[in-house]
């Protein structure tokens, strides 16, 4: 299913002068906030993504070499949270404003 790009405020964050992408959505986690946005258009939110992010992301630089090559999840546990949906930060980087 193609969603519409359109509708997708112009810039880095999910709410641009008040406009709030119809996609946005914030689910109620009370036991967690920093993973309570959800995109609708990614069809994820913070919970998949940061799951994927940690799982994912190789860390490629650090001033102690034993951490190089390793996961955010390897390094920093189970939880890193990487994914800013929860404050209304794109995570789909459609009609991001280049600076």
């Amino acid at each position: 299913m193609d969603l519409d790009t359109g509708s997708i405020p112009i810039g880095n964050n999910c709410e641009v002068d008040g406009d709030l992408c119809p996609y946005w959505m914030y689910l109620d986690y009370e036991e967690d906030i920093y993973q309570s946005g959800f995109c609708l258009y990614l069809d994820k939110g913070d919970r998949e993504l940061n799951s994927e992010i940690n799982n994912k992301t190789i860390i490629q630089y650090s001033e102690d070499k034993e951490l190089i090559g390793k996961t955010a999840a390897e390094v920093f546990g189970e939880f890193y949270p990487a994914s800013l949906l929860w404050d209304r930060i794109k995570m789909c980087n459609i009609n991001i404003k280049k600076i």
